[in-house]
């Protein structure tokens, strides 16, 4: 790929011909010619995290403009990107960014290391709101509990059977869990 660009898989219907049942898709790609509004450079967007809502992809950039992104005709187009930029309120050596679902709403978690690059000092959560696309700080997930897996890039969530108001992720080589407690702000190994 010359440039900036987005793949993704669409599942075709199944063809039932014959004693098999065939399940195929076909690659969709897409160019991106969207210039970042908060590159400087004003280079074209490229993205980071990417979900799927609504029949719709949401793709944050590495700038942080979020990008509302619909297949039509087998062609992917951005239909809307932010007006706002999304990164971290405080300065850091490096930060990961995942998006969550939970109860309906897009949150945007990242995982903050101020000090050194293997370990996470601080944990910040955003929520996006509809129809303007800006994100508000999160204080708490009203009980539920939402997990992080660097290593396999995995994001999930659980309403029982865990500390609620919380966040699991893992951090370095070895996979160790650690909980982020938004309430106290506190980071402890699970």
């Amino acid at each position: 790929i010359s440039s900036p660009a987005l793949l993704t898989y669409r599942s075709n219907p199944p063809n039932n011909d014959g004693p098999y049942t065939k399940y195929t898709s076909t690659l969709i790609k897409y160019e991106c010619n969207t210039v970042d509004p908060f590159d400087v450079g004003k280079k074209h967007m490229q993205f980071t995290s990417i979900t799927i809502l609504q029949g719709a992809v949401v793709a944050l950039s590495l700038q942080g403009a979020l990008a509302v992104i619909q297949e039509t005709d087998s062609c992917l187009t951005i239909k809307a990107v932010s007006s706002s930029r999304t990164v971290p309120s405080v300065s850091s050596r490096f930060f990961k960014d995942y998006f969550a679902q939970l109860n309906g709403d897009i949150l945007l978690v990242f995982l903050i290391n101020e000090k050194t690059t293997s370990v996470v000092d601080k944990v910040e959560v955003f929520r996006l709101c509809f129809p303007d696309l800006k994100w508000i700080k999160v204080e708490k997930i009203q009980g539920k509990t939402l997990f992080v897996n660097q290593r396999d890039n995995f994001v999930g969530s659980a309403e029982t059977g865990y500390r609620g108001n919380c966040i699991y992720f893992t951090q370095g080589s070895e996979n160790k869990w650690w909980i982020y407690d938004l309430g106290s702000g506190c980071i402890s190994p699970a």
